[in-house]
């Protein structure tokens, strides 16, 4: 039995009336009532009428590239991470600049909370890379894998400065009162404080590469510019205003309620713009064929 010319552990079921290599029913793409591989698809190496071609093309996405058997699994895991944002950036913007915890002896009681929103965003913003590996098999874009690798890791250096807090020496709170000063660590704390926003801003410039680079490709196109919109708009301020907000704000804490409110305005922008990015993620996913 003739095997498929992509996949070598399937049997061939047509063959590509272009280039006549052998298709099993994944790699079959038939227009018009005649079978072609997607290669010869890509560069318009079809025998049918203009208006047919054009049909086919309105039929995209159709992967690009070799989708592996894993590949829905891991938009879907893409999509779980990209909800965790959605969910908890909100609540940790609400809790951190409008309920601030409050320099006192309960201090690092009521900062658990917070802590533990920065660690579940963190945690969705590297699940996230999931979704977005597979755009170097469903696209062949070639940056997916450096644009996982840093959505992977990015997001912890806010984790880092958040578990320093706890140490006890980044602000030393005196009682009775709770007066607060610098500690030893102080330096160190905003030092990453600054390196996690930079990081986060250049993140998302490069989800919005990575999506603006395979709109072409996709249906979703409407969606892939808006979710682009959210994405410049959020690392904009993030690498422009915040780390001037947060540094003001460390030393001078007691204006934090008015902070909260300008804070707010990048977690909605980040909560819209990955919303639609899972939508995104979902539509890939349902587009693929079952294996």
């Amino acid at each position: 039995m003739v095997k498929c010319s992509i996949h070598q552990d399937r049997d061939a079921i047509a063959i590509c009336q272009s280039c006549g290599n052998a298709l099993c029913s994944d790699c079959r793409i038939t227009i018009a009532g005649i079978a072609y591989c997607q290669p010869c698809l890509d560069v318009g190496r079809i025998r049918t009428p203009k208006a047919v071609a054009d049909e086919a093309v309105d039929r995209l996405p159709i992967p690009l590239g070799h989708v592996i058997p894993t590949s829905r699994r891991n938009f879907n895991i893409g999509i779980l991470g990209l909800a965790f944002m959605a969910i908890f950036i909100h609540a940790f913007w609400m809790f951190s600049y409008i309920y601030p915890p409050y320099f006192s002896s309960l201090y690092y009681a009521t900062l658990i909370p917070r802590t533990i929103g920065v660690i579940l965003v963190a945690l969705g913003i590297s699940l996230s890379a999931f979704g977005w590996m597979e755009f170097k098999g469903y696209f062949n874009f070639r940056w997916a894998f450096y644009i996982a690798l840093f959505t992977l890791t990015a997001p912890w250096f806010g984790v880092l400065a958040e578990l320093l807090v706890y140490t006890g020496q980044v602000m030393i709170v005196t009682p009775p009162y709770g007066s607060i000063s610098p500690g030893p660590l102080c330096g160190l704390y905003n030092g990453l404080v600054f390196t996690s926003n930079v990081f986060i801003g250049v993140l998302l410039i490069l989800w919005s590469f990575a999506l603006l680079s395979v709109r072409r490709h996709s249906r979703s196109q409407g969606l892939i510019i808006a979710t682009s919109i959210f994405y410049i708009l959020i690392a904009h301020m993030t690498l422009l205003i915040i780390p001037l907000m947060v540094q003001s704000v460390f030393y001078y804490p007691y204006p934090m309620v008015l902070y909260g409110y300008y804070f707010l305005i990048p977690a909605v922008l980040i909560e819209l713009g990955v919303i639609l990015n899972a939508i995104i993620f979902y539509r890939l996913a349902a587009s693929l064929k079952p294996y």
